[in-house]
């Protein structure tokens, strides 16, 4: 039977990342197959960052533009870099 590579996660965030918390530690015990390597918000302050960060997964504040309800085109093309590893 061949091993599947883990699978790569991403989570978008804009708060304390409870939800966020558990994957991450239910990856860390081996229960799942995934691993964690992405986490922006477009909250600066946003707690997900700071655990993730405390965690070694990749953390990024992405300023979302002038609407709080839909993102700006650069910081959308931005988010999208990131999720597909090419974000800087």
């Amino acid at each position: 039977m061949q091993k599947l590579a883990p699978l790569k996660l991403g989570v978008l965030g804009s708060g304390k990342g409870f939800h966020f918390r558990a994957i991450a530690e239910s990856h860390r015990g081996g229960a799942t197959q995934r691993r964690s390597v992405r986490c922006p918000s477009d909250v600066e302050d946003a707690g997900i960052l700071d655990y993730a960060r405390a965690r070694g997964i990749r953390a990024e504040f992405i300023a979302p533009g002038q609407f709080r309800t839909k993102m700006e085109p650069e910081a959308e093309a931005r988010l999208v870099g990131i999720f597909a590893g090419s974000g800087s």
